[in-house]
């Protein structure tokens, strides 16, 4: 499971990071307040599963409509509408 939710991570962000034309670090700063999150998973950090729920919260919150969720097994949690000014 942990391997599974680390490459899921890492396949939001780096579409998203894509999609944005913004470097993993940016993206992940936005998305879970730590440029290095990724890096430090793969050199064997953990992540708690409320927090991995909060950051695809915050990439689904974000996904744009015409590109698929990168990772059927994990389905997109609901979207939430942002409040003005939050960024896209």
């Amino acid at each position: 499971m942990e391997i599974e939710t680390k490459a899921h991570l890492r396949a939001l962000a780096e579409t998203y990071s894509a999609i944005r034309k913004a470097s993993l670090t940016s993206v992940m700063k936005e998305a879970a307040s730590d440029g290095s999150l990724l890096t430090n998973l793969d050199q064997g950090r953990t992540i708690t599963l409320r927090r991995v729920d909060e950051i695809r919260q915050w990439f689904s919150d974000r996904w744009p409509d015409d590109v698929p969720w990168p990772d059927s097994s994990w389905p997109r949690p609901e979207p939430r509408e942002l409040a003005e000014g939050s960024a896209a």
